[in-house]
């Protein structure tokens, strides 16, 4: 009877384990895959936004005024949109993401990691900028000796002079982490993506529709940067690698 026992000691050792397995997969591997944070901006716990004077705040940061962010009923001289349109690089909206994170939660971003980035633009502004963009950030924070991710999202619209920003939410944390972004270690901006882009068959893509088209660059997962433009009646996609400016085509814009 003894020797029965040792000799199903470890096959009840490898069930025990295998349900812990399980059990930690369960617990940590539920955000595999899935976008950190709400859809968008204006879904997370806590949100807001603030106006602000697109044509003059990136002056004002770089002379160390951090003053620019407004209450809506506090700026009646600004309007909902610039006088003309106003497009901003990725380093403009990374010094306006790094000021109002710190006006709103009264922090650096120094420990926060990217998560995702777009930035968008009209066809007729593809060598000006971009209109618009929204950049997520995360960071592992521990709730109950459990890893979890605490994201905070920023939307930016120079166009229309205001920014939003989101935040306060937690989420499950994956078995092997979650690998961020660090765009101060890129050989490769989006501008300088858009540009390759450019060159490499989104002119002509804008050529071919008139400029009636729309671009937007998406930073997310392993791909690094994609580059899309859209029309009505065909796209033109290519992924662009952050470190090296390698790039594939993905369609043909047919």
């Amino acid at each position: 009877m003894r020797n029965k026992l040792f000799k199903r000691l470890p096959i009840i050792g490898t069930i025990v384990l295998l349900l812990a397995l399980c059990t930690v997969c369960i617990i940590f591997a539920s955000s595999i895959g899935n976008q950190i944070g709400p859809g968008s901006t204006s879904d997370f716990p806590q949100h807001g936004e603030y106006k602000i004077n697109s044509q003059t705040i990136i002056a004002s940061l770089d002379r160390g005024d951090t003053e620019v962010f407004m209450p809506e009923l506090e700026t009646p001289e600004v309007s909902n949109q610039s006088l003309s349109p106003i497009f901003w690089r990725q380093l403009d909206y990374l010094k306006v993401a790094n000021a109002l994170h710190e006006f709103v939660w009264h922090e650096p971003l120094t420990s926060w990691n990217i998560y995702a980035a777009t930035f968008n633009t009209d066809c007729t502004a593809a060598t000006r900028g971009f209109g618009a963009g929204q950049i997520t950030y995360f960071k592992t924070v521990w709730i109950n000796e459990l890893p979890s991710y605490a994201a905070r999202q920023m939307t930016f619209s120079p166009e229309q002079n205001w920014v939003e920003w989101g935040g306060e939410t937690n989420l499950p944390h994956p078995i092997f982490g979650q690998k961020g972004f660090d765009l101060s270690k890129f050989k490769i901006s989006a501008d300088d993506a858009l540009r390759i882009a450019e060159e490499n068959g989104g002119a002509k893509f804008r050529s071919d529709y008139n400029n009636e088209c729309n671009i937007q660059l998406y930073l997310f997962g392993n791909i690094g940067w994609k580059v899309a433009y859209f029309h009505s009646l065909a796209s033109f996609t290519l992924d662009i690698d952050p470190y090296t400016g390698t790039f594939k085509v993905l369609n043909s814009g047919k």
